[in-house]
């Protein structure tokens, strides 16, 4: 069985479904409150997109099936950076359902597979989810390391579509707007917090479109906005993605957030994004994070997901640090 280093600094969360933030036709650029490459034109106070359910509870290192330490060391040969989170799904029997943070403690199947894989190597974890369900997939504690004003994060995820997929939604009141929750901080300063949330566009409504892209992520707080890059590579189905974020928390505009798909670099969005300096990370959610109601039955894969508040010694092709799309769970055993 593979290690797993997780830091206290990580919390996952579950949620419950809310309102969009506007409505957005498939594929559109956004809506009044969206913004674009580094500028912020949003306006309003709290979003009716909060979810109303915020988190009740840690989770103990049984259940999360990793270890907590914070001063493990990467191994020989590994990057000069520790993740305080790694996730590879290879830790169950294909066909079994998945345990501890590969599991997404989600309502819906989220089974071990080997399908598909990485590399073509070892498993993944495959989310099964029917027609008309709405659900939020994550798990989620309550860190005792702050990561706040100041700090940096650095997300990414491995996820695989298979060909055929429907980006799509069907009928849910409330939900559904051309695009989908998929990765989420919420920050600890109520019940729930205010929260930044990555997601998914190009989701069709009652429909299927054949591929998607990064929307970009949604600031929930400060002048509630999308926060969207300029650029919108597809993510195609029949092959592995990473998708990456990368948030420099800041209380003004010297917050950003920068955007990969795979190895290339999407864009920068300048701007708050932390609403206020006395504020920190209470849970991340991860994996996915569905919201709209899938149009018809649906399975993804999800693989390879690392986190780290240490800034990575790999760079893209434009020197911005980042997890290169190469590095993988067990380069730190």
């Amino acid at each position: 069985m593979r290690l797993r280093a997780l830091l206290p600094l990580l919390a996952f969360g579950l949620g419950c479904a809310g309102e969009p933030l506007a409505d957005v036709s498939s594929g559109s650029s956004g809506d009044a409150n969206a913004t674009t490459s580094g500028t912020t034109s949003g306006s309003g106070s709290s979003s009716s997109g909060i979810d109303t359910v915020p988190p009740t509870g840690g989770e103990d290192e049984s259940t999360m099936g990793g270890s907590m330490d914070s001063s493990s060391s990467s191994g020989d040969g590994a990057p000069g950076y520790t993740p305080f989170f790694r996730m590879d799904c290879d830790d169950g029997e294909p066909g079994t359902d998945a345990v501890g943070p590969d599991a997404l403690h989600s309502a819906v199947s989220v089974v071990y597979s080997g399908d598909e894989a990485v590399d073509g190597v070892g498993q993944s974890c495959r989310t099964s989810i029917d027609a008309g369900s709405n659900y939020f997939g994550g798990s989620y504690g309550q860190p005792d390391v702050t990561v706040g004003q100041g700090d940096d994060l650095w997300m990414r995820q491995g996820v695989f579509f298979p060909e055929g997929f429907c980006f799509g939604y069907g009928e849910q009141p409330a939900d559904g707007w051309g695009a989908l929750k998929w990765m989420r901080i919420e920050f600890d300063n109520g019940d729930p917090g205010d929260r930044l949330t990555l997601q998914l566009g190009n989701f069709a409504a009652q429909a299927c479109a054949e591929r998607s892209e990064l929307f970009g992520a949604t600031r929930e707080y400060a002048g509630v906005a999308n926060l969207r890059p300029e650029s919108f590579p597809p993510i195609e189905t029949g092959r592995w993605h990473m998708l990456q974020w990368h948030v420099h928390l800041a209380a003004d505009e010297t917050g950003f957030i920068r955007f990969w798909l795979d190895d290339g670099f999407i864009g920068q969005v300048d701007g708050i994004t932390l609403g206020a300096a006395d504020r920190s990370i209470a849970f991340i959610q991860y994996g996915d994070y569905w919201n709209g109601s899938p149009f018809v039955d649906a399975s993804w894969y999800t693989d390879e997901v690392l986190m780290s508040a240490q800034t990575p010694d790999t760079f893209d092709d434009q020197g911005h640090p980042y997890i290169d799309p190469s590095a993988r769970a067990d380069d730190w055993e």
